[in-house]
């Protein structure tokens, strides 16, 4: 894999910045600097985000600093590939613990001169991005913070999404495409990391309904809120999700994913029967008390692509309360 040219890719932006202060259309930045739109709106987006300072839109490098120079990264290759069972392990697997492990003890007298890592969990910022382009239909995404992969109230969020937008029995599929045909595509999915997640909401529609479309989305992202959940859409969420997980296990690229999953956000492997019971404990109170908690004002952000001259979404149309 080829390396990223750190101080290229710096100078690229900067320079596209300092195009953006002095009101270079995006489109002509783009040309310039030899890279797409997306990145030129990105660029534009933590400009703004700076308050113009070009100086903080610096890169860095990927990845947190090294610790270990050329000959003890061959040092450490050697030692793995002469597998767990010659390390002193009780068999040949390694998992992320053993590989701790070993490090802490080959390289003992490694000493510790990097400075803690303080991280600020990212969390989305409520904008709205509308992009007017020549299609046969719109494409509407909402995006919100959600809980990061080893939240406690991770089984909750995960009934929570099945309901709004998770199956074809979901809200958003029901109220959205089958009784007011504003979509033929529309769903909800959650993305989890180490320190944070998102919940994201998509549709396509046709370009004159997307306004709609949006009120009848934020409409039931209230009712998850302001409404008891009755108990016969909660069983058939769980019941969805719960055969949902066992099928894909049945898929070795998918159960491999999802082995590695655990090993790495939770130090070890879940017997399938634990993650049933961790499902069937959420209770409607659980589901609507997590809607609460991330469905806030300013808490999502919108993005619109399609021919769409004259939209707009003020953010009093994102309100949740």
């Amino acid at each position: 894999m080829a390396k990223r040219n750190i101080s290229a890719i710096e100078t690229r932006r900067i320079e596209g910045a300092r195009l953006l202060k002095r009101k270079v259309a995006q489109a002509e930045v783009a040309r310039r600097m030899g890279v797409t739109r997306q990145s030129v709106n990105v660029w534009a987006q933590q400009l703004a985000e700076a308050n113009g300072a070009v100086g903080k839109l610096k890169a860095r490098a990927l990845g947190r600093p090294k610790h270990l120079d050329a000959r003890q990264c061959q040092e450490l290759c050697s030692i793995l590939l002469k597998g767990a069972l010659a390390a002193g392990f009780a068999t040949e697997l390694w998992t992320i613990k053993r590989v701790r492990a070993l490090i802490e003890r080959a390289f003992a007298d490694l000493p510790r001169v990097s400075a803690p890592v303080h991280e600020t969990p990212p969390r989305a910022v409520s904008h709205t991005t509308i992009r007017t382009k020549d299609l046969e239909q719109s494409h509407v995404c909402l995006g919100a913070s959600d809980y990061r992969q080893n939240h406690d109230d991770r089984y909750g969020c995960y009934v929570l999404n099945t309901m709004l937008g998770g199956s074809m029995s979901s809200r958003l599929f029901q109220n959205v495409r089958e009784k007011r045909g504003l979509a033929y595509a529309v769903f909800s999915g959650l993305s989890a990391y180490r320190d944070a997640g998102s919940m994201t909401i998509y549709a396509g529609c046709a370009n004159h309904a997307v306004g709609e479309l949006i009120d009848v989305v934020i409409a039931e992202l209230r009712r998850m809120k302001d409404e008891p959940l009755p108990e016969s859409e909660l069983r058939r969420a769980k019941d969805h999700l719960k055969g949902s997980l066992m099928l894909s296990l049945e898929n070795t690229a998918s159960r491999m994913s999802h082995l590695a999953r655990q090993e790495i956000y939770f130090d070890h492997q879940f017997e399938l029967d634990e993650t049933l019971a961790g499902v069937e404990r959420v209770t409607a109170e659980d589901v609507q008390r997590v809607a609460i908690d991330l469905f806030k004002n300013d808490s999502f952000a919108a993005t619109v692509l399609g021919h769409v001259n004259g939209l707009e979404i003020p953010r009093e149309r994102l309100a949740l309360e």
